[in-house]
């Protein structure tokens, strides 16, 4: 028997026939999926679909986290209907930087803040009076954002919250509602601007220069974690006996490029959605000036290593116009043409195909542009483009990238974040999470992707 015969039988032997959910928050709706085996054959069904959105309450701009909340445990409680087998694990992942304070009892403090809220304008300025620009990003590797988690830390003694609280970020804050422990998973962490880039753990020196609370700080695991069983009225269900809570790559990028199931070698992800992300896996930090300033950020990646990506505005541009086309966002849009020297587009019924084409070529260029900056900083060159999330539908916008960029596109699967959380579910339950390896990954990748809807190249 060869060794890949014999990992082939001791997977067959560790083989879990439950089903397994994997919760996707996202900033315009939060989902529930269900993936389930039919004679060892995955298949991924979407269960339930919570919108969402900020809110304004009292002048600040918060979640609706109880409805989010009410929406999870109805969701839960179809994907417990719908797996008469039994759940074996649940994971959540999501959008970063956003976080609860807690009360003693762990109930949560007030509903948390929006990374949009402007209240860390004034913490931001006055943070990078304290600590040098140049410093932070090569002791952190983290693009030096005013939604950055850190920031938003700063300022909740002036939104009238106790500084000294426990916090715990959303995907991870989920997870402990569902009866797990306290804790930041990895790929996360990274993300709140606060972690040594090459210890992987809090950096006490900037926690100190900030006057940030230690005690405070969740404890930061590895992406697979096991931090405990379904606990509470859910666990009264009989498919979710056994439950156990696996914490995957808790960003929702990093669980996105988790989910991508070819080879990354030479290759490049666009996370298209609300924003856009441009970017490639590496094995090392790139702490480089010429890195900060074409305003790259490293974050932990599932597996091992960093995703190093920079922001593009995305698909939010788009949302904002159809939104309403006489608002604010076609004049914005008017005036950057302006500034550019070209034509504006009359604000009236019939030009919308016209704005949507200014958004997607603009994007494009964009795109085009951050894949330039990509390779000169890796002085390599890339060979193709994998496109992620709800624009990778966007046939126009993908055919434009293409041929702005040079390089074949291949669209991924759209839930790309809800892939990645299965596959490192899968791998989890095959090894312990400090053993858990980005090729372990990737081949449950592969496997799920064969079972769901996967686009072509371009």
């Amino acid at each position: 028997m060869t060794s890949a015969d014999r990992k082939s039988a001791h997977s067959r032997e560790l083989f879990d026939a439950r089903a397994r959910v994997a919760i996707d928050l996202g900033a315009e709706s939060c989902r529930v999926s269900l993936l389930r085996w039919h004679d060892e054959q995955p298949s991924i069904e979407l269960i339930h679909r919570i919108p969402n959105g900020p809110v304004h309450v009292e002048g600040a701009l918060t979640w609706p986290l109880d409805a989010i909340l009410a929406g999870l445990d109805e969701g839960l409680r179809k994907a417990a209907q719908a797996a008469p087998e039994g759940i074996a694990s649940i994971a959540v992942d999501g959008w970063a930087v956003d976080y609860v304070r807690l009360k003693p009892n762990g109930e949560p403090i007030r509903a948390p803040f929006c990374y949009r809220d402007q209240r860390t304008i004034v913490t931001k300025e006055a943070a990078d009076k304290i600590a040098d620009a140049k410093w932070m990003f090569g002791h952190t590797g983290t693009q030096r954002l005013r939604i950055n988690t850190v920031y938003q830390l700063l300022a909740d003694h002036a939104s009238g919250l106790d500084p000294l609280a426990p916090w715990v970020c959303l995907p991870e804050y989920v997870m402990y509602r569902l009866g797990g422990s306290r804790v930041a998973e990895y790929t996360n962490a990274t993300h709140t601007g606060l972690v040594d880039i090459e210890t992987g753990d809090w950096s006490r020196q900037l926690i100190d220069i900030l006057n940030l609370s230690k005690d405070a700080l969740p404890l930061i695991v590895p992406t697979g974690t096991v931090i405990g069983k379904l606990r509470g009225p859910l666990a009264a269900l009989e498919a979710f006996h056994d439950t156990q809570l696996i914490l995957p790559a808790c960003h929702d990028t990093a669980s996105a490029i988790a989910g991508i199931a070819g080879p990354l070698d030479s290759a490049a992800y666009i996370c298209s959605g609300t924003w856009s992300l441009v970017g490639t896996l590496i094995g090392s930090p790139i702490t480089t000036p010429e890195a900060m300033a074409a305003g790259f950020t490293n974050q932990g990646a599932a597996g091992g290593g960093f995703c190093f990506h920079t922001n593009v505005n995305g698909m939010w541009i788009l949302k904002q116009c159809l939104e309403s086309w006489r608002g604010d966002m076609p004049a914005r849009l008017n005036e950057q043409l302006k500034q550019a020297g070209c034509s504006q587009i009359p604000d009236r019924a019939g030009n919308e195909p016209i704005f949507a084409r200014v958004i997607f070529e603009s994007l494009a260029n964009r795109y085009a542009s951050a894949i330039t900056s990509l390779e000169h900083i890796l002085d390599g060159r890339i060979d193709r483009i994998h496109i992620l999330g709800g624009g990778s539908l966007n046939q126009p916008l993908t055919r434009l990238t293409a041929e702005r960029t040079g390089r074949p596109v291949e669209c991924g699967n759209v839930e790309s974040s809800t892939v990645g959380n299965f596959a490192v579910q899968m791998a989890a339950s095959e090894a312990p999470s400090q053993y858990l390896k980005s090729n372990a990954i990737r081949r449950w990748a592969r496997v799920l992707s064969e079972n769901s809807p996967v686009g072509q190249a371009v």
